[in-house]
Order: structure tokens, then C-alpha cells, then sequence
């Protein structure tokens, strides 16, 4: 939300104090009449920005009187809505799939676009209770913090209530074609590169660590 806001007043700032000049300096002439450069302008930015809004949005409505409580030790997890409170136990987890914006892992798009940082985390307990928690409750770009945990990648994170078993099969699928889309990008690196790239896991997504673990095999067998 606060990347939202950033974005929202640089844009604002460029259209309003700056769009004359970067206008005449990329095109040799300076605009006849401003407004025109405003009227197309700060529209095209709003539209750029409200899909993220709107997540955005979305998100606080489904989390803002959630809280979420996780003990490693006791090997726990609190969900608090309002005044309802429920425990669970780690281990009772039947699904956990964590929705994010991009494979990607760019330094500059993770530090300054705002939707790099959208994404939630799909829980479902064996008793068939569901919770969606949103990245205001949870780093969805870091490593899951549940274990077994799939991850589903959507351009726009809008939150999915489908039946959480259609939702893992989806997720399945795509992570199944990611695979093997990276094993084919990999697959003109020789053995040596290849465990280069194994011994910086921290650089790579899970799928393409997958990727080559699996073309390392094959090597090895051939």
C-alpha cells in the first residue's frame, strides 16, 4: 500500500511540474496547451496503479481484524478474527499454497514496483477451515512458512476462493510446466555450471532448483 502511495506521487509530481520539459526534450517542442498532457496523463496513471489498489484493498478487507499468531516452539498457529480465536497444530495443515505476483526475483522490480510485494497464503486445516492471509500478515516473497507448501504465481493475486483441491491441482500443473520450461532453458549449461548454480540455491526459484537437479540426474545416468 505504501509503494502504492510512493508511485502514486511520483507520477503525480513528473505529469504535473515536469511533463512540459521531459515533453519538449524528448519530441523538440513544448505542448500547446498543458491540460491535454494532464487529461491523458494523470488518467494512464491512476490506470496503471488501481489494479494494485484495488488488491490492495481487497486484501485489508479479508485481513484487517485478523491476527496471526505462529509459534515454531509449540509448533502452533493463532488465527484471531474479532473476538473469535482458533488453535491449531501445525501438523493438522492440509494445504497451503502461496500466491504470489511474479517468479521474478529483480532487484529493481522487488524494491520499487508496487506489486512485487502482493501475494496470500491459501490455508486450509483438515477440519475444512480456510483462511486467506494476505501479505499484510505474511512475507509471501520469502521462503514459505509452512511446510509442503505449493506456490501459484498470478500476474494480479486477486484471491482465489476456488475449492482449495481444484486450486492445488492448478497449482500442481503450473509448477510441473515451469519445470519443464526451465529444464529446456537449462539444458545447453554443462555439468559444472549447473552445480554452480545448485550451490547458490538463495538466487533461484524452487522450480528451477528442481530443474536442475533433475538435468544433473539425467547427465549422470547418461
Amino acid at each position: 500500500m505504501i509503494k502504492i502511495l510512493i508511485w502514486l506521487g511520483i507520477f503525480l509530481i513528473v505529469i504535473i511540474f515536469f511533463g512540459d520539459f521531459l515533453y519538449e526534450l524528448k519530441y523538440g517542442r513544448s505542448i500547446k496547451n498543458s491540460n491535454s498532457l494532464y487529461i491523458v496523463g494523470i488518467p494512464f496513471t491512476l490506470l496503471l496503479l488501481f489494479p494494485s489498489f484495488l488488491i490492495a484493498i481487497f486484501y485489508l478487507k479479508e485481513n484487517h481484524k485478523t491476527n496471526l499468531t505462529i509459534d515454531k516452539k509449540l509448533n502452533t498457529i493463532e488465527i484471531k478474527i474479532e473476538n473469535n480465536i482458533k488453535t491449531y497444530d501445525l501438523s493438522e495443515i492440509e494445504s497451503s499454497i502461496f500466491t504470489r505476483q511474479s517468479y521474478q526475483k529483480d532487484f529493481f522490480w522487488n524494491t520499487f514496483s508496487c506489486y512485487a510485494d502482493l501475494g496470500y497464503v491459501d490455508l486450509t486445516f483438515k477440519n475444512n477451515d480456510r483462511y486467506f492471509l494476505s501479505c499484510f500478515l505474511i512475507d509471501v516473497t520469502k521462503e514459505p512458512i509452512f511446510k509442503n507448501s505449493q506456490i501459484k504465481y498470478s500476474f494480479l493475486p486477486f484471491i482465489d476462493r476456488t475449492d482449495p483441491k481444484k486450486v492445488k491441482e492448478i497449482t500442481e500443473q503450473q509448477t510441473k510446466k515451469r519445470i519443464e520450461t526451465l529444464k529446456i532453458n537449462f539444458s545447453s549449461k554443462t555439468e559444472s555450471e549447473l552445480k554452480k548454480m545448485l550451490n547458490n540455491k538463495s538466487k533461484y526459484q524452487n522450480e528451477a532448483i528442481i530443474a536442475i537437479n533433475e538435468l544433473l540426474k539425467n547427465k549422470n545416468v547418461g
